[in-house]
């Protein structure tokens, strides 16, 4: 790294309270007991769907870099006086200088090294990068030591980070900070404004509990040439990602450091054989069903989710720390690898203050080179997402409508009722089959591989509903093309307790190679309660067709496990936009639980719950979000999670679905103001009742 190797500036130069900084350490403690409740791994479902082109490929050691960022300092602040420049003899706007924290779990770990190093030295770093001609103190930046859950969560990781200390502030015009924007010369000042939505996070910290378990993840840190990254285990069926590769620093401490440890060989061996999905795969091997035992930490797991959180954030600078250890890493993203820091002692380690300050100053001097980079990037990103969205665009009907003969407005009817009611061949295909391969393309997502399904729940599509299925065979492992249906999730369109909603495309083949699609919906489960829920509601989706109630409901494809991390899947067709969706396309800022419908539309939606209810279900959680309609007028009733089989329940459904879709009758009578009165109090009393939704 090159510049002055001048010595650190002589003590007198700093105030007291900065050199304090510099020559302080974190508080030294014994590891704390392990919790004793279970810890779960860290690695999500989608954590397994990340692009080829952006995972982790490869740990490499970085040596010395601790002393390069030590030396880092002395270069940048000898520099900073040079300059002419000096740090303002004011009170240093937030030393806090260590809170005396009792360090355990994980948060706690991150709050000590907030308050004792993390927030003054982010501010610090600005100063010297961001304002160093101005003569005042100016907050900048903020360290947040993770995300707080509450006194008695006994986390055991938790993720920190340095943010834009505007990020509560409407716009950068509004926030505190106008004095500083209007005296920053423009190149700086248009970095700083573009922070919030650029660098959201500016690096990402990973702080383990102070346990010995805690202690073990930062210690026993793998180096791999060959980095374990868990996907999904499916065989046979891999593609290359297509997304755009993240740019890298030009220049900067990270860049210039990471050049001195690549050779030519190891750029040239990052290299990846293209094998995009086509369709026509002629086989694929799931991965053996195994029993799920209790999750052993492992240190490369949480890692991995580090990495991830750089790629959604973006960062380079990835730093693992347990209260007592520390490693510091670099994410070089055109080789895909993690250079990573021999063990620090963070009680023990001489200049530990200063050698964070280094830390800082790297992160902000990365933000600053890659500036321009990221700015074309990002716009080649939104032209990826962009064409990635018309793959799941409605434009291509699964269904045909029939054509109208005149111009009349057609009636509301009940979805997959009349005469009309059609199953296509895809339907008919993806029913006998138990099979299913479900990949992620929205985002930093492009699966690698598919996660492997099981099916677990018939078909409820009418005509193809079968109360007695084949189950795959636990010794089957190979399929061939035309026995596995392969579904394609777009980005989420909802979540809440139950899970989270895709839209997709349903996409098989058949045996004399035609390829079929089916647009839909899956909605995943990942936890015990949120799985119970939706293995509830597929149930009430299962008795309703075995009561032969198809009207009015969407059609169910079936109900799928995943083999590797237990996820449940429920795949049904689009209903429609619900009530709440289409009031608030008219009004953005409506904001009640009911909407005022003529006479038909309300009729038809009490015909659709008397349908419901004569199966002997009550579907408990009537609301405008679960009351669907499609472009010709179908209607439908969804979501049933909290559905029961007692018909007590009943009259509360028929009740709260007319004040939901409420009709009010418009009599032209001579006593019209009385009963426009009648009428206004009628609308006030239903706002009293129902408040916001």
């Amino acid at each position: 790294m090159s510049g002055p190797s001048s010595s650190l500036p002589r003590d007198d130069a700093f105030p007291p309270a900065i050199q304090k900084l510099l020559d302080c350490a974190l508080p030294a403690s014994d590891p704390q007991p392990d919790a004793p409740d279970p810890i779960d791994c860290p690695l999500t479902f989608y954590d397994r769907h990340i692009a080829s082109n952006l995972i982790l490929k490869s740990i490499k050691i970085a040596p010395s870099l601790a002393e390069t960022l030590t030396h880092h300092v002395r270069v940048s602040v000898s520099q900073f006086f040079e300059k002419g420049h000096k740090f303002p003899s004011s009170t240093f706007p937030r030393l806090v200088g260590g809170q005396g924290t009792r360090i355990h779990f994980a948060y706690s770990v991150g709050c000590s090294y907030a308050y004792t190093v993390g927030n003054d030295l982010a501010e610090l770093a600005a100063k010297i990068i961001i304002y160093p001609d101005i003569p005042e103190w100016y907050p900048v930046l903020v360290f947040v030591p993770g995300d707080y859950e509450g006194p008695l969560v006994k986390s055991f990781f938790k993720e920190g980070r340095p943010v834009p200390d505007f990020y509560s502030i409407p716009s950068p015009d509004e926030f505190r900070m106008k004095e500083l924007m209007e005296r920053l010369p423009a190149q700086r000042l248009e970095v700083v404004r573009d922070m919030p939505k650029l660098n959201s996070w500016l690096a990402c910290w990973t702080f383990f509990a102070s346990t010995r378990q805690g202690r073990s993840m930062v210690a026993d840190m793998p180096y791999a040439s060959r980095f374990d990254w868990a996907s999904a285990s499916t065989e046979g069926a891999s593609a290359h990602s297509t997304l755009p590769s993240p740019p890298d620093a030009p220049d900067g401490l990270s860049w210039e450091y990471v050049q001195s440890l690549r050779s030519t060989r190891s750029r040239s061996s990052q290299s990846v054989p293209k094998s995009p999905y086509s369709g026509d795969i002629r086989q694929i091997k799931v991965p053996p069903w195994r029993p799920k035992g209790a999750y052993k930490p492992a240190s490369k797991d949480y890692i991995q989710k580090a990495w991830i959180s750089a790629i959604r954030e973006d960062c380079t600078f990835l730093i693992f720390n347990c209260g007592r250890y520390e490693r510091i890493g670099i994410r070089d993203r055109s080789s895909q690898t993690l250079y990573l820091s021999d063990l620090i002692d963070t009680a023990c380690t001489p200049d530990y203050g200063r050698m964070h300050l280094g830390v800082h100053l790297a992160i902000i001097e990365d933000v600053y080179a890659r500036h321009d980079a990221k700015k074309k990037y990002h716009a080649e990103w939104a032209r990826a997402m962009e064409k990635s969205a018309s793959y799941f665009s409605d434009s291509s009907s699964h269904r045909k409508q029939p054509r109208r003969t005149d111009s009349t407005e057609p009636p509301y009817t009940f979805a997959n009722g009349g005469e009309l009611y059609e199953v296509s061949e895809v339907e008919k295909e993806a029913a006998g089959r138990s099979v299913l391969l479900l990949r992620l393309k929205y985002d930093f997502y492009d699966s690698p591989s598919p996660s492997s399904f099981m099916r677990i729940g018939s078909s409820c599509v009418k005509g193809l509903f079968n109360s007695v299925f084949a189950l795959a065979s636990p010794e089957k492992r190979v399929y061939k093309a035309h026995e596995h249906i392969s579904i394609t999730l777009g980005p989420p369109v909802g979540s809440g307790a139950v899970g989270t909603v895709h839209k997709a495309w349903i996409e098989l083949c058949t045996r004399n190679g035609n390829v079929l699609r089916h647009s839909c919906v899956v909605k995943l489960a990942f936890d015990e309660v949120a799985q119970k829920a939706l293995r509830n509601e597929f149930n009430a989706y299962y008795h309703l067709a075995t009561k032969g109630v198809f009207e009015a409901v969407v059609r169910v494809h079936g109900f799928f496990r995943d083999i590797d991390t237990g996820t449940v899947a429920l795949v049904m067709d689009h209903g429609g936009r619900s009530l709440w969706n289409i009031e608030h396309a008219k009004n953005k800022d409506y904001q009640y639980d009911y909407v005022v419908v003529d006479k038909e539309q309300q009729d038809i939606f009490l015909g659709a719950l008397e349908r419901i209810h004569s199966a002997g279900i009550s579907h408990n959680d009537i609301r405008l979000q679960n009351l669907l309609v499609n472009d010709t007028k179908e209607i439908s009733i969804i979501d049933f999670d909290s559905a029961t089989y007692d018909l007590e329940d009943a009259e509360d459904d028929i009740e709260t679905l007319s004040n939901t879709v409420v009709f009010i009758p418009d009599d032209s009578t001579d006593s019209a103001d009385s009963e426009t009165a009648s009428d206004c109090d009628h609308m006030e009393g239903l706002q009293d009742e129902h408040g916001s939704s």
